[in-house]
């Protein structure tokens, strides 16, 4: 005859490891709270408005950012993949001329050496 032994566990062990859980769970929650507070919204490249004519050729031209009144420059670029140093993420227009004035709404794109405006 093949003996079964039964373990039974205290109910204070019980109440300890549902005290565990409870509490890894709460922490869990909070940091996961805390983590959603702190997110803030994408926000989108923000606009430029030529402070004087963009003209083509791999030119750049001062800009003045529309909401944040900050200096800048814009770039002329193609909007096929080309070599240049313009900056990631600076304003620029695939057209040329392009008047003072006129708010740039492309973005330059890097890829190593190779930029493209988009």
């Amino acid at each position: 005859m093949i003996r079964t032994a039964t373990i039974t566990q205290s109910p204070r062990k019980i109440r300890s490891r549902f005290a565990l859980a409870a509490a890894v769970s709460v922490a869990a929650l909070a940091a996961t709270g805390a983590w959603l507070y702190s997110a803030g919204p994408v926000k989108a490249p923000e606009p430029a408005r030529l402070t004087s004519t963009l003209y083509g050729s791999g030119s750049r031209t001062p800009v003045l950012y529309v909401y944040s009144n900050l200096a800048g420059y814009g770039y002329f670029l193609s909007s096929s993949w080309t070599w240049s140093t313009a900056p990631a993420g600076a304003p620029c227009s695939t057209t040329a001329p392009v008047p003072a004035g006129t708010v740039l709404y492309g973005i330059v794109y890097a890829s190593g050496n190779y930029r493209r405006c988009q």
